[in-house]
């Protein structure tokens, strides 16, 4: 039986490979992100239910720093960072990253560049984590 943890690994894996719901436009270019500032403006995005998930999102996450998404289960964290690895485009508004509009460029140059830190550690669980806290540490003589 598999675990929740292996469940989310593999997903997170398979993530990656599959098949955009979006493509490459015509015009799209080669990107390199050079500082990596990302700014969503306006940014409104449904799941085609007509049910608004974001609606006019603005920030702008500054080269070099961490930004945290909190809020309640459904308030749009996982669609925002779908958006920002292009898996989905917003309704209206824009994603910039490095003042470059993301609906421009390749996905696979943006795919390339654009990592993911998953809510859920998939190689620690619970047991492990009791398994590494048993443990004890020593100063060896």
């Amino acid at each position: 039986m598999a675990r929740q943890s292996d469940f989310q690994a593999f997903s997170l894996a398979d993530l990656y490979s599959k098949e955009p719901i979006v493509g490459d436009k015509p015009a799209a270019q080669e990107f390199v992100i050079e500082e990596g500032e990302i700014e969503l403006e306006n940014v409104t995005f449904s799941y085609g239910s007509g049910n608004k998930i974001l609606n006019n999102v603005s920030f702008r996450v500054l080269p070099g720093k961490t930004v945290a998404l909190v809020g309640v289960s459904g308030c749009g964290k996982s669609t925002i960072i779908n958006l920002i690895l292009r898996f989905f485009d917003p309704t209206s508004g824009r994603i910039r990253i490095d003042g470059r509009d993301i609906t421009g460029v390749k996905l696979q140059s943006l795919k390339k560049q654009v990592g993911i830190v998953p809510q859920v550690n998939p190689f620690m669980n619970f047991s492990n984590f009791l398994d590494v806290s048993s443990f004890q540490c020593f100063n060896p003589v």
